[in-house]
């Protein structure tokens, strides 16, 4: 399943900016193929749903940007996560969640803002 599907009929509030494409879908089932790439078959669509959520409760979702994911045990993850957040807008969207089945725990977001 693809992050099209996980978005629904989502309507984005659009403030007057023009010239930028809205090219979410294509962002999203990137990451979604990145994700089960890098977790597997179970863990990456999980993680995707989770991340599609929270987009989706986001208030002014037209500026969000720097999707991202990581394994809290895998250091390297921790820091190019790090990294990552500090790149994008200047508000933060950041949450963590355990996996019971595996016990893995992850920490996911994005950046929002103009």
């Amino acid at each position: 399943m693809t992050w099209s599907a996980y978005m629904g009929s989502h309507r984005q509030r659009r403030p007057a900016y023009p010239d930028r494409p809205d090219d979410r879908r294509a962002q999203f089932d990137d990451m979604q193929a990145r994700l089960t790439k890098r977790y597997g078959a179970e863990l990456g669509p999980w993680l995707a749903r989770r991340v599609a959520k929270l987009f989706r409760d986001a208030r002014d979702t037209y500026c969000v940007d720097n999707f991202r994911v990581c394994d809290m045990s895998r250091p390297d993850e921790v820091e190019k996560y790090r990294v990552q957040r500090a790149s994008g807008c200047c508000g933060s969207a950041d949450r963590s969640i355990t996996h019971y089945s595996s016990g893995r725990v992850f920490r996911y977001g994005f950046n929002y803002g103009h």
